[in-house]
């Protein structure tokens, strides 16, 4: 006789649909590399099983920028009311994204691949150091950037 250790998420969808209908939780998801569950829970506290081939292709890990020196992080120009590069936005590699300002001097933080800005890290007029993350972008092909 198997113990219920051994046993697969799959093997046991009823088992763990009824703990999740007992409880609060709205949604589960169970990865693994025969496959992924995800169970979601309903207004009326029905359980539904989505039961899913295993995808162990990663997500391209996240591209960080950060400050090639120090000074006060600007999101825009001066003179630019708007930001370069806000999250969502589509950049090309080497277009600026930003500024470091010391004094009067600006100079200008890249992005150093075509991606899409997915978190920016710091705030307008944040005081940054050297290394300091700013931007998080996830790479794309460059067909994908007009």
């Amino acid at each position: 006789m198997s113990s219920g250790a051994s046993m697969s998420p799959f093997e046991r969808v009823t088992e763990i649909s009824a703990w999740l209908a007992a409880s609060d939780v709205d949604e589960l998801i169970l990865s693994g590399p025969s496959g992924t569950l995800r169970l979601t829970r309903g207004a009326s506290g029905q359980v539904e099983a989505h039961i899913g081939e295993s995808d162990n292709s990663e997500p391209p890990p996240l591209a960080t920028i950060t400050a090639h020196g120090f000074g006060v992080f600007l999101d825009r120009h001066p003179l630019d009311a708007e930001p370069l590069a806000p999250v969502g936005a589509l950049v090309r590699a080497d277009t600026p994204i930003g500024f470091l300002r010391i004094g009067p001097l600006l100079t200008p933080v890249v992005a150093p691949v075509d991606g899409v800005v997915e978190n920016i890290l710091v705030q307008n007029e944040d005081v940054v150091g050297f290394g300091a993350p700013l931007f998080e972008l996830e790479p794309v092909e460059r067909d994908s950037v007009s």
